[in-house]
Parts: structure tokens; sequence; C-alpha cells
């Protein structure tokens, strides 16, 4: 049946079933898109409304023709705070047109979070085809795509989910190997460099992936010089692009020593152990749900897809000796991909003779900033999914003479996706405006007004920094700078001031320091913090309250109050504060 549709109407039905897969697998989202953003298996408000924030500053940057695109209004005045974390500038493209217009945030997110989704498996499905299976078997692979369990584990951090442009360029490999076409070669290049606009860490990953990928092409047009040269160039060209694009963060990450601890690393590389849970809130509980306070399980990636993948694995496909012998070598390809990209998610708990190749690998240039190895593990499922296509195709062709032939393979396919499900999709309740009373009058200050927030994370945990990346949420309404922010990396000289400022303001000392160093015009201090320290700032509190000294009263003044803050104009008179000095980073 689908085998004699065109190719158009093929392509559109593609769309369309991804697309109902990736509602399908946020359920129930598509209720609430305006309102609510997914967590996945996160436990905190603050990486969803860090990915808001983060695509709301890359799509603003778009309309200024990226001016000024690494010096996020964040960590003031510490200059290139966009490139502490994923900038995202290719998804934030995607979201620019609904902040312009004041969508909802929210909104803006889900678009960008469904495009992903229903890309990475429309890109699932175009691979599987250019390896040679059927259409129907193609399809079900783009499902399979969208319905991992490793998608389902990370739906609440948003540049994670981004895996179309190496799914691009593996199918330009594939291509490329069987035709040798500059078209193909072409796309290699534009699939590793669109896979660098969207998730860096995922793009280190991708460029092992995909070098292999173009090693076995090259093997397949060895007889060919000029696709060679032409395969060499595109791979070049597209690491200049690359280049062009990261030597900024490479050069800021370089300045103020960003590194990730060895022991981190560890904490975050996956165990065999791992590899036998599934997420949380999958639906199927066999076999058993991931440790909800660890983060490296939930990595099972289901026993239908596994049975499909033996299937495939154990199956021959092409129709003639030479497109069998290509597709062969693929086949062998995705396999070895699967353990490879395994042993990179076990990361430094591989040892080899006293040798953790995972170390070996952190030596590279860029690599060394990788701090969840366990993260690879979504192209081993990825390759499963490439192998598990050629099952459903064995399956397809060893029943192409029954009549329900194609409705058991339909019903193995969707069985396998379904497996993986985790619903109903935990959803963080969001405004759907980042406006309040307040920041309407942050807003009308003259433009570039510091702005501080108080109190500071008293933690170092991840959830600590859910109050600022709530305070970045609403700065997107009134757009000042803000000394605090929430980031992948912290300068160490802010994080230690950071943490003085959780333990011990308010010392008017930290208050002379946010205003001399940071550069601060306004501090706004939350009312159920304001509570305890009301004597602090001179302002009137409970008969039966103690004074607190020192008072800060000196060095502020009120400017504005409601039920959530109060604002305060930090001005202290001359010679009230000590001369200081702290270095924040420098351009």
């Amino acid at each position: 049946m689908i085998a004699g549709w065109s190719r158009a109407r093929f392509r559109a039905t593609a769309v369309s079933v991804c697309l109902l897969a990736a509602l399908a697998s946020t359920w129930p989202l598509g209720l609430h898109l305006a309102s609510t953003v997914p967590l996945g298996t996160e436990t905190a408000a603050t990486i969803p409304l860090f990915d808001i924030w983060t695509l709301w500053w890359s799509g603003a940057r778009v309309w200024h023709g990226y001016t000024g695109f690494w010096d996020a209004p964040i960590f003031h005045p510490t200059p290139g705070a966009f490139a502490f974390s994923e900038p995202m500038p290719l998804p934030g493209l995607l979201a620019a047109p609904f902040f312009a217009l004041g969508a909802p945030p929210a909104l803006a997110h889900n678009v960008v979070l469904l495009a992903t989704l229903t890309v990475n498996g429309m890109f699932g499905c175009r691979l599987a085809r250019g390896m040679g299976v059927g259409r129907l078997p193609a399809l079900l692979a783009g499902v399979l795509v969208v319905t991992l369990p490793f998608f389902a584990k990370l739906q609440g951090e948003l540049p994670i989910l981004s895996v179309a442009g190496t799914l691009a360029a593996l199918d330009g490999g594939v291509r490329f190997g069987r035709d040798g076409r500059p078209s193909h070669a072409a796309a290699v290049a534009a699939g590793l460099v669109a896979q660098a606009l969207s998730c860096q860490q995922l793009a280190l990953y991708g460029v092992l992936l995909v070098g292999a990928a173009c090693v076995v092409a090259g093997k397949q047009q060895r007889s060919s010089p000029a696709a060679l040269a032409r395969l060499a160039g595109a791979m070049a060209l597209s690491a200049i692009a690359i280049y062009l694009f990261l030597r900024t963060p490479l050069a800021v990450h370089r300045q103020l020593g960003f590194a990730r601890d060895e022991e981190l690393v560890r904490s975050l590389s996956a165990t065999p152990g791992d590899f036998l849970t599934r997420p949380w809130h999958a639906l199927i509980p066999f076999p058993a749900r991931e440790d909800p306070t660890t983060f490296t399980g939930g990595l099972f990636p289901g026993l239908g897809l596994m049975s499909l993948a033996v299937l495939g694995a154990l199956g021959a496909r092409g129709r003639g000796a030479e497109t069998r012998a290509m597709s062969a070598a693929w086949h062998r390809f995705a396999l070895g991909a699967v353990v490879g990209t395994a042993l990179l998610a076990l990361g430094l708990n591989v040892s080899v003779w006293g040798v953790r190749p995972f170390a070996l690998l952190r030596a590279l240039p860029g690599f060394d900033e990788i701090r969840s190895a366990f993260r690879a593990a979504v192209f081993g499922q990825l390759a499963l999914v490439c192998v598990a296509a050629s099952g459903l195709d064995t399956l397809t062709r060893g029943l192409s003479n029954r009549a329900w032939g194609q409705r058991l393979v339909l019903a193995a396919g969707l069985l396998a996706a379904a497996e993986n499900l985790s619903l109903p999709a935990p959803l963080l309740e969001v405004p759907r405006t980042a406006r309040t009373a307040w920041t309407a009058f942050v807003a009308a200050q003259p433009t570039g007004t510091v702005v501080v927030h108080v109190p500071f994370p008293a933690g170092r945990d991840v959830t600590d920094f859910s109050a600022e990346a709530w305070r970045m949420f609403r700065q997107i309404d009134h757009r000042q700078p803000l000394v605090n922010g929430y980031a992948s990396n912290f300068p160490s000289t802010y994080r230690e001031f950071m943490f003085a400022m959780g333990e011990a303001f308010p010392k008017p000392i930290l208050a002379c320091a946010l205003r001399s160093v940071f550069g601060a015009d306004l501090l706004i201090v939350d009312q159920d913090w304001l509570v305890a320290h009301h004597g602090a700032f001179g302002l009137a509190g409970p008969p039966a309250a103690a004074p607190e000294t020192p008072d800060l009263a000196p060095l502020l003044s009120l400017a504005y109050a409601d039920a959530d803050v109060a604002i305060f104009r930090l001005a202290p008179p001359p010679g009230a504060c000590p001369a200081l000095r702290l270095d924040v980073g420098a351009r």
C-alpha cells in the first residue's frame, strides 16, 4: 500500500506521523501548550525555565543581527555569559517570532520541543530509507526515534533532545557511500553544523559517530578520488564553520578556566545497571524504574525495540549482491555504534588494564568540558533503531505475500514504541506572561539599570537555583541586566561571592560590593526573606522582633514594594564603602 505512494505523499505522511508521535510521547502537553513545559525526570523548575530564557535571548539577538550574542545580561558585569551554557542559536531562530509577537513563553518553548522531536523522527525515517529499508519500516523507525526512552527521560532539558543534525549527517554519509554525490557530501557537513548550533555537547559525540560513518562511506567510494575529495572538502568546510561559531565560547572558557572535575564526570558516567532501568515515570515498570535521586539511570531501550534489533541483526537485507554488500557495511556500522556509544556512556567507569579510554578522550579539545558522559547513550538508542528498522524490513519481506503482513509489521513497530512511553508527562506550570507589577517598574527604569536579587542561593544543587531561574524568566519582560544568574558553568570568583551572599548577607560590606564591584543599581528583595531581615534595611517590623544589626539603611532607599518584592535603590553616600575590587572577568 505505502510502496505505491508518491514521494511527496510519503514525505507528508512521515511529517504527520512523527508529529503525532511527538504529541503522544509528551501527552498531555498538547492540551496545555501555552501554560506548561515538560519536566522529564527533572525534580526542579531550574532547567526548563533556563531553557525558556535561553530561547528568548537567542531569539532576541536575531532581530539585532546577533550583535552582542555572547554577552547575555546575566552575571553582570562578566562578559561572554551566554558562552557558559548551550546557546541554542538554531532552536532560538525558530522561537524568535513567538517572543517578538508576545506569545506565551511556554508556547515558544513547546513549539521548539515538538519541532525538535518531529524533525528527529523525520531524519530517523530518512536514515532508515538510506540504509535500504522499505517505506513502512522507515516510517516506524521515525516513530521509534521520537519515543526513545532517552527523550522521555530528558524532556526537561531541551538542547539534549536535538539529534537531527547528527542523523542528517549520518544519512548524508550513507547516501554518499552509495553514489558519491556532492549534495550528499554537503548534507554530512550541514548536519554537523546544525548539530553544533543545536547542542554543542552532543555535537562532540556526533563528530565521533559521523567521522566513523565517513570512513565507511570513503571505503565504498575508494575507487573515486574525486568523490573522496568532495567529502574531505565538505568536512573541512564544516570544521571551519563550527570553529568560527565556537571560537568565542572556547576563548571565554579558556580565559575563565572552566573545566569539569574528574569526580563530577565519573558521577555522571553510566553504570551497567543503568541500562537495565526505565525512566522513573515510565508506563511499564519492568525492568525496574530508575532511582529518582540519581541522574544516569533509565537507559533501558525497551524489550520490543531490542527484539526487533535482534531480528535485524540476524536478517539479510538488500535485493542485489552489490546493494546487499553496501547495506551489510552499514548494518555492521549500526551494530558497532550501539556498542561504542554504550562504552562512551560508561565514561570514567570503564578501565582497561588501568587505562580509562574516556580519560584519554577528554584530552581532545572540547571533550574536557563534557560533564554528563551517560548522554552518549542516546546515540546507542538511535543506532539500535536503525538495526530494528532492518528487523521490521526483514519481517515485511517475509510477510509480503500475506494479506495481513503489513498490519502485523505496523503492530510490531507501534507496540515497540508504545512500550517506551512515559506518561503522563510531568508538567511544570509556567505563567502566560513574564510581566508582573514589579517587572513593569523595573522595565520603566533607564536602559542598562543593573538589577540584583536577594536572597542568593544557599546551596549548590540545581534545585537551589530554582529561584534564580524564575528571576531570569521575569527578565524576559524587564530586560535589564542581572547580577544573578544560572548556567552550566560559573566563573569561580562569582561563585564564591554568590555563596558568600547566600550565607552572610545583609552585611554592609556585601551591599557595598554589589554597588562598587557589580554596578548594581536596584536591589530586589523577596518579601518572604525580608520579613526576617527588616531591621537591617531600616524597616519597621513586628513589635516583638529584635532589632537586627548591622544596618543597611544608609546605603539604600526603598523605591517600590508589593506583596512579592521590595525594591531598593543602591546609592551609598561618599565614604560609606571602602575601596573594593573583585575580578569578575575581563574582555
